[in-house]
């Protein structure tokens, strides 16, 4: 409802919802804050391990990005065949399922969009089509990312692992078939079904066989493999005669005709360089993950944590474990893409195309695509967690069952296709429905195999259709005057009279161009500031009806530095008790925010004189940064309000009083922190 309705932020959302979850377990299912802490502990591992391979997967994108390697790539992908579709299926299907197999998280629709488009795509189709091409590798994608996740929530093992793996392939080679069809339907209807045939047959039998196969043996490469294979393929299909031959449907719908085009700048090396990054990963992933003495020798050691049996009062029972969720960091899918990192950068510098100047911008741009993601994650996994240990989750899939019964089947696949289209993610779709799916299937008395099939499945489709990977595809392609509406997750850029303006906001990696004009500046900050704090003052945009995208660079000043000081460009220093105006100057345009300096009051770390939810949420998105290790969000005399014990640390103890505090007060049972303390 957040997420679709009134377009909170996922972070927000999540946080709001992890409060209910808290309350709903300890007051509703009887639970403990044991077992909230725990159970929120292991949320928090679940999420290390899976940002282990979101950020070098992100930063093998940055790396190759930097390399001009995209519009080599670009330019190679014109050359091939002087067939129109054959071009279009293999941009937009062949190669986006090659990214999505290793990269995932909007990279590959936010490179193929552009490609297409430079083809003569209409931007629209070429977003449908990117959309459609990735599909199929979101389940086993970014080396097998949201099926680990599925994995480690449902616990499944043995036949059940290898029997969920292979009617999720058969799932998704459908859908994969299903797709390549669609797309040669769009250009040219019927003649283009027929003019495509045989290479969608082909790369579906690659695609979707393959991954089948694949599947049986190691998840990880589930998707990698058959999809390297299907690029493999593209040569020697472009050698049949029919894709010898020009064709072009003049009347495609999906096509803008140009009288002329450019193709990439010519390459600075050999054009193989730019193709290195993809052969090192290549290398990588069959050295330690396909050679089976490799591996094996590799994957003996691993790391987790123990974790103690809790219950809740209702007899809900989760056992104890000596090492909850094993990492096995030499084989893991993060350690083959940080290797390929690692190789594929030093190759490129020493042949002059990466500076290293560069290495620390494309780190710093890992690290905050990177940052909302892992912020999100852990607040879902937490979620997840708590769900399933305090008893929620079981009580959710039995009331559906029991209205159901055995036609919740239909329902189970519909589940990941809401999941995902709330979300714009397979793995958070598998977070939020696994357990249910679960849960549903013990409560039927059936094996959980087609249900989790159905729901992975499920989320693979409902990615081509959820808002925010369209607006990934939509932030891709634009100029300094366009204007996207209903846009809600971009990397903004633009100038108009001289001004400029850059902010992001979510999850993207491309760049959506808006005129300045368009923009209006304010702040979310406080109006109250704590004596002796040190706050970074943080300005934010609007755009076409969108807020809260942070503007990074803004240039602060006092009206009185004997009460707040400015250190450096943004950060606030207060040194008295008094009034202050504080501007901001963002290129001529200036942003006015008066404050006055309080005393610290326990709980109220909003500073607005009122101790309420809003405290809670500020108090339990710092414990989840901290968690997540992207740091805290809280200024230092905000974590002093915010230590309700104490103890000198804000943590989930410090959230469990302060949410006690509001209920109690907000029940009109009017309490004292010595009471809540008690």
């Amino acid at each position: 409802m957040l997420l679709a309705v009134f377009r909170v932020s996922t972070a927000r959302a999540a946080g709001v919802t992890l409060l209910l979850t808290v309350l709903s377990a300890l007051v509703v299912y009887k639970a403990d804050i044991q077992l909230v802490l725990f159970e929120s502990l292991k949320g928090v591992w679940s999420t290390a391990t899976i940002l282990y391979i979101i950020f070098p997967a992100l930063l093998l994108y940055e790396l190759i990005a930097a390399s001009g390697a995209i519009d080599v790539m670009n330019d190679t992908m014109r050359q091939l065949s002087p067939h129109e579709l054959f071009r279009i299926l293999t941009v937009g299907w062949v190669f986006v399922g090659f990214l999505q197999g290793i990269t995932g998280f909007g990279v590959p629709v936010a490179i193929c969009v552009p490609m297409l488009v430079a083809l003569g795509v209409r931007p629209t189709m070429a977003v449908i089509i990117a959309l459609l091409g990735q599909a199929w590798g979101n389940t086993f994608g970014t080396l097998a990312v949201a099926w680990d996740v599925l994995v480690q929530i449902s616990g499944i093992t043995g036949t059940e692992l290898h029997l969920t793996a292979r009617y999720t392939a058969l799932l998704l080679w459908i859908l994969n078939l299903a797709a390549g069809a669609l797309i040669c339907w769009l250009y040219d209807r019927g003649r283009g079904l027929r003019q495509g045939a045989v290479f969608v047959l082909v790369i579906s039998l690659i695609h979707g066989g393959g991954e089948l196969l694949v599947a049986q043996y190691n998840a990880s490469i589930a998707a990698f493999i058959p999809a390297t294979v299907a690029m493999a393929a593209i040569l020697p299909l472009s050698r049949l005669p029919m894709y010898r031959r020009a064709y072009a449907c003049e009347g495609s719908p999906m096509m803008v005709r140009r009288t002329s085009a450019t193709g990439a700048e010519k390459p600075r090396g050999a054009v193989w360089l730019y193709f290195a990054p993809y052969m090192v990963l290549i290398l990588v992933t069959v050295v330690l993950l396909v050679i089976p003495p490799v591996h094996e020798a590799l994957s003996r050691w691993s790391v987790g944590f123990a974790f103690p049996e809790t219950r809740t009062a209702y007899g809900i029972v989760n056992a104890a474990t000596a090492k909850y969720s094993p990492f096995h960091p030499l084989v893991d899918s993060g350690t083959v893409l940080l290797l390929t990192c690692i190789i594929s950068y030093a190759l490129l510098h020493g042949r002059g195309l990466l500076k290293r100047s560069q290495l620390r911008v494309m780190l710093s741009r890992t690290l905050q695509k990177t940052r909302p993601v892992a912020v999100s994650l852990i607040l879902l996994l937490i979620i997840s967690k708590l769900m399933s240990g305090s008893g929620q989750t079981l009580v959710l899939a039995q009331g559906i069952t029991h209205v159901m019964g055995r036609w919740y089947a239909l329902l189970a696949g519909v589940l990941g296709v809401i999941g995902s289209f709330v979300t714009g993610s397979n793995m958070s779709s598998n977070i939020l429905f696994t357990d249910v799916q679960v849960n549903a299937a013990a409560d039927l008395g059936v094996s959980s195999s087609p249900l989790l099939a159905a729901q992975t499945a499920g989320a693979s489709a409902g990615s081509m259709i959820s808002p925010s990977n369209r607006y990934v595809g939509m932030g891709a392609f634009g100029t300094s005057t366009a204007q996207y509406y209903s846009t809600s997750c971009a990397e903004f850029s633009g100038t108009n009279n001289g001004e400029t303006f850059q902010f992001t906001y979510g999850d993207c990696v491309q760049t959506l161009e808006v005129p300045a004009s368009a923009v209006t500046i304010s702040s979310n900050q406080s109006k109250y500031l704590y004596y002796g704090d040190r706050k970074t003052l943080q300005l934010t945009a609007s755009y076409n009806g969108y807020s809260g995208f942070p503007v990074e660079y803004a240039k602060w000043s006092s009206s009185a530095p004997s009460v707040v000081s400015i250190e450096g460009n943004n950060t606030a220093v207060v040194k008295d008790y008094g009034k202050a105006t504080l501007t901001a100057d963002l290129g001529g345009k200036t942003y006015t925010l008066n404050v006055e300096v309080k005393d610290i009051v326990k709980g109220d770390v909003e500073c607005d004189d009122t101790i309420d939810s809003s405290d809670v949420f500020s108090t339990l998105l710092h414990v989840a940064s901290v968690g997540a290790g992207v740091g805290g969000t809280l200024t230092d005399g905000q974590l002093t309000a915010a230590d309700i014990d104490g103890n000198g640390t804000v943590d989930s103890t410090d959230v469990y009083y302060l949410m006690y505090y509001v209920a109690l007060n907000g029940a009109g049972i009017h309490s004292s922190w010595d009471d809540v303390l008690r």
